[in-house]
């Protein structure tokens, strides 16, 4: 992949949401369009899912300093009304959104997300990302030994909820609590969404750099036991409490004259 192939994608993503951060007024929320290529891939789509997974990362920054008015959504194709199906050559086509469906999602996640980034698929997630990723992580780490167990046993409830935050972002089906997050398969776009799923829940403040020392599940639960000891966050967040047409509803009706 060439330098100008990641501009081209990179620019009007990532430089794209930065400039509407600058002049943004008083909104309910931004919403912006991510691919499930920076989840699951896809020949050719290198370059495209970096920039994705930029933007994503973009919109975690935001939640991270407390700005959760800004929300990213991934998604397969879209079509539109009267759009004739297009050939499938990857899974981006393969399951692509119908108008309505579209629309619904939209809504439900302007409504009703607890995170900064929201997978959307017609195929679960797991099996999508185990046909895809894990098995090559799988290949990475054999000559290190087994990373996963099918019964793993924790040290208590706390440290069973932590590992199912882990498990869900790095979408393996089992975490032992003493193995390490890179040997895992994870990365920084990873990590920054698990630090996000850790506040949202936890309410525990974690910067990045944590993810150095408190690199294994029992080594995060302990932390939160002793920094953020029953902290939850269980309502949805304030603002996006209106469906999508009374939130479009507000920009559309301006005043006569204007």
């Amino acid at each position: 992949m060439r330098a100008e192939h990641f501009r081209a994608q990179h620019t009007p993503k990532l430089h794209g949401a930065q400039a509407l951060a600058q002049v943004v007024g008083d909104v309910d929320f931004c919403l912006l369009f991510s691919s499930n290529a920076s989840w699951f891939g896809g020949p050719g789509l290198v370059a495209y899912a970096a920039a994705n997974a930029a933007l994503e990362a973009f919109a975690e920054n935001r939640w991270l300093v407390g700005d959760e008015r800004w929300l990213a959504a991934t998604w397969d194709g879209w079509r539109l009304d009267g759009e004739p199906e297009h050939e499938v050559r990857t899974e981006l086509d393969r399951f692509a959104l119908a108008p309505a469906e579209s629309l619904h999602m939209v809504e439900k996640i302007v409504t009703a997300a607890r995170s900064a980034v929201t997978v959307v698929s017609k195929m679960d997630v797991r099996a999508r990302h185990e046909r895809w990723v894990a098995s090559a992580t799988v290949v990475e780490t054999a000559e290190a030994g087994p990373v996963t167990g099918a019964d793993p046993v924790f040290a208590d409830d706390l440290e069973a909820e932590v590992a199912a935050l882990w498990r869900d972002v790095l979408g393996v089906a089992a975490i032992g609590r003493d193995v390490t997050f890179p040997r895992l398969g994870g990365h920084s776009l990873m990590g920054l969404r698990l630090l996000s799923r850790i506040k949202d829940r936890f309410g525990a403040d974690l910067q990045y750099a944590s993810l150095f020392r408190l690199d294994t599940v029992a080594k995060m639960a302990q932390w939160i036991k002793q920094n953020a000891p029953g902290r939850t966050v269980e309502a949805a967040p304030a603002g996006r409490s209106q469906t999508l047409s009374q939130l479009l509803k507000k920009v559309t009706d301006v005043p006569a004259g204007r």
